[in-house]
């Protein structure tokens, strides 16, 4: 997706704004391709919403936003892409609501599929785990909620016994390991 949209940034220094006309609630933008008049589109701009439609409709259609919509990004000197112009099936959490018995091939590629779900839900736990460590407080009480939810489905799927494991320390402590002696049995060096 990045390749593309870097191909039609290049490309969008080919395009020229000829006219911006003010209508109610945003801006209609005269976009001209080559400065030929048969190569001319429409870009609409709404301020309230913050959505760019182009009368090519090549948005509507493949999802990225096209040459046309991104001259006019570049001539309202936009910064960062707005949240209208990124469809959800290009995030990298677009899988996250896959149903697994909905997305079972006749295969049954079960693998692929928990494969794509541990991507995205790893996607998530970066940026959880960023916010989380702002703050002493928010690290603390993530931390025992994930833990808490492991424990859950640890359990839930029979990987650990139900008794739960206290995160609090025993009284003995850390010990030393018990030393083995190896002098005269022929091991070691």
């Amino acid at each position: 997706m990045f390749w593309r949209y870097r191909e039609s940034l290049k490309w969008c220094m080919r395009v020229r704004i000829n006219a911006c006309v003010e209508i109610e609630g945003g801006q209609t933008f005269n976009v001209q391709k080559y400065r030929k008049p048969e190569m001319a589109w429409q870009v609409k701009h709404e301020n309230t919403t913050n959505t760019f439609t182009c009368s090519c409709l090549r948005m509507e259609s493949f999802g990225l936003p096209y040459v046309h919509i991104l001259a006019v990004l570049v001539q309202l000197d936009v910064v960062v892409i707005p949240d209208t112009l990124v469809l959800r099936r290009w995030s990298k959490t677009a899988k996250i609501g896959m149903d697994l018995e909905k997305c079972l091939c006749p295969s049954g590629e079960l693998l692929t599929i928990y494969r794509t779900r541990l991507g995205a839900f790893s996607q998530l736990c970066k940026k959880l785990g960023s916010l989380a460590c702002v703050s002493n407080e928010d690290f603390k009480s993530i931390s025992q909620k994930v833990g808490n939810d492991t424990l859950f489905l640890e359990m839930k799927y029979g990987l650990r016994g139900d008794n739960p494991v206290s995160n609090e320390p025993q009284g003995g402590g850390v010990k030393d390991p018990v030393r083995v002696r190896t002098k005269g049995t022929e091991r070691g060096n």
